[in-house]
């Protein structure tokens, strides 16, 4: 994994695989995104050292993280545990104000798209499955943590 000499800013939340259809009705599908990344890629553009702080699933591919390191962004933080775990998301932009996160075949066969297989079995999420991943995992300042975290400038 990368080692930036200088973490300037420490993002922490989590990556999600998402599901977008977008207000002309565009599917893209499968995307590496959630909260932690977009923060990231907004962070990136004001400052130089990004660090992300996360955890994945025991299946989430390497060459991922190998493509954020391409980018300049520290992944030492990012912690990979020995399970599988849901990381989908879906989102439906059914007009400039609503959001929708539910249902996703009755949003692709609005568009007449066609539904990705890897949403089978989709079940929306709220908060409280999200405080519950997270649940057993803490940030601790020891020799697991990045030693490059401890003098970051913000998180």
């Amino acid at each position: 994994m990368s080692r930036n000499p200088y973490i300037q800013l420490l993002i922490i939340g989590d990556i999600r695989r998402d599901f977008i259809i977008d207000l002309s009705g565009k599917a893209h599908n499968n995307l590496v995104g959630g909260p932690l990344l977009y923060a990231a890629a907004g962070a990136r553009l004001g400052n130089g050292n990004v660090g992300l702080v996360s955890r994945i699933g025991a299946d989430f591919a390497p060459e991922t993280l190998i493509s954020f390191e391409k980018k300049g962004i520290d992944t030492n933080g990012i912690m990979r545990l020995a399970h599988n775990f849901d990381i989908r998301s879906f989102y439906h932009w059914a007009d400039n104000n609503l959001c929708i996160s539910e249902n996703p075949i009755a949003a692709y066969s609005r568009y007449g798209l066609t539904f990705p297989h890897e949403l089978l079995e989709y079940q929306s999420f709220d908060d409280s499955v999200i405080e519950k991943m997270w649940s057993n995992i803490s940030i601790r300042t020891d020799t697991t943590f990045p030693h490059e975290y401890m003098d970051i400038a913000g998180v």
